[in-house]
């Protein structure tokens, strides 16, 4: 649960803040908090490209990665019917 508060903190809650600042008229101060957004976001995504795979949020809920979520399925053996 933790981690996906992270998440959602990090990609969609900051981003939202800065759109209501932005409909609120303080675009200044809408464009800082975008950039904010924009910079936990890469502090979020990139460390899954390194060999840890154990993004921001990993690390804050102290998850581990043990896959890439990728499996191959197994063939089912051929059955003589007749």
């Amino acid at each position: 649960m933790l981690r996906a508060a992270v998440t959602t903190a990090a990609d969609v809650a900051v981003y939202a803040v800065a759109c209501v600042l932005l409909v609120e008229g303080q675009v200044v101060l809408s464009v800082l908090v975008w950039a904010v957004a924009v910079l936990l976001f890469l502090l979020n995504a990139l460390p899954v490209l390194s060999p840890g795979r154990r993004s921001l949020a990993d690390r804050v809920a102290g998850t581990s990665v043990t896959g890439i979520g990728l499996s191959t399925p197994a063939a089912t053996p051929l059955v003589r019917t007749s």
